[in-house]
């Protein structure tokens, strides 16, 4: 009889601490499923890139390449700016994407400083599912001065 009871004993002090391992891991997985939502990247498309410094002259978009929610070609952003501006400090002064789905990295209002052959990262960031981004490398050109431009 003793060695029954202490067999039950140990079986239950071996199976209780496989069950918490168990049902943890459950719970583990079902946060991993619930946290990767579907996340439409293009949604976080920027259609614009206004300055709040000024306005530019040009500017030329070319989106980011996703293929399954992963971004495979970061998007491009040419701006083109008049050949008399010294200071190349700007910043993004709005996006056109719902902020409560998404984030953009530097910020809106935050200042970055544009070499002329540099570019700047911006990172667009799903709320949603913050493994999921893709990006934007910005560059800033000056238009070429043409004899016709001061008239």
């Amino acid at each position: 009889m003793n060695f029954l009871k202490v067999t039950s004993t140990i079986f239950i002090l071996l199976i209780t601490p496989m069950c918490w391992v168990s049902c943890s891991a459950d719970e583990s997985v079902q946060d991993t499923i619930s946290n990767i939502e579907d996340v439409e990247l293009e949604k976080g498309y920027l259609k614009d890139f206004q300055l709040s410094e000024l306005s530019y002259i040009d500017l030329q978009m070319r989106q980011p390449l996703i293929i399954d929610q992963t971004e495979k070609i970061s998007g491009q952003i040419i701006i083109t700016v008049p050949s008399t501006v010294t200071n190349l400090d700007f910043s993004l002064s709005k996006v056109d994407f719902d902020t409560s789905l998404f984030s953009i990295s530097p910020s809106v209002g935050s200042l970055q400083t544009f070499k002329i052959g540099n570019t700047v990262t911006y990172t667009v960031t799903s709320l949603k599912n913050p493994k999921k981004s893709f990006r934007y490398l910005v560059s800033v050109v000056k238009k070429k001065y043409s004899p016709t431009d001061s008239n």
